[in-house]
């Protein structure tokens, strides 16, 4: 089974379906209910004779955590300040612009370095005129 609800002070993460799902599917994560679905549809499938096929999903994503606007509104519920290792969206993503900042500057300034002189010297391979053909020049022949 999927296990019970509630309990142990995090989230619970639960699918259901109008048909073919007896009981819903409860996990401790998005990623985990989903894995248990891809569980259920591989042994379905085994089961007919099929090959089973390797599949990997994100829970998040099927819960539509992902888009902007559902995270934003999950971010405005009651209680949703308390969830301590939680970065609100609009936060991230100014943290992430300025990080974006950081890295851009710093390329610009390695940009600005003068070259380094080579620790070791560029090899230099010369080829005889009788390996290169004249309709493919460039081309060596072995």
């Amino acid at each position: 089974g999927g296990g019970g609800g509630g309990g142990g002070g995090g989230p619970m993460f639960k699918l259901s379906a109008d048909e073919g799902l007896a009981e819903p599917i409860v996990a401790k994560s998005a990623t985990a209910a989903w894995a248990e679905v891809l569980r259920r549809v591989t042994a379905a499938r085994e089961a007919k004779g099929e090959e089973a096929k390797k599949t990997a999903i994100s829970g998040p994503e099927f819960f539509g955590y992902s888009l902007p606007h559902v995270r934003l509104l999950i971010e405005e519920l009651p209680g949703a300040a308390e969830c301590i290792d939680y970065q609100p969206l609009l936060q991230r993503k100014a943290a992430e612009a300025a990080e974006e900042t950081t890295q851009t500057a710093e390329k610009a300034a390695a940009l600005e370095e003068p070259p380094r002189a080579f620790t070791t010297p560029p090899r230099a391979t010369a080829f005889s005129s009788s390996s290169c053909s004249a309709s493919g020049a460039g081309r060596v022949h072995g």
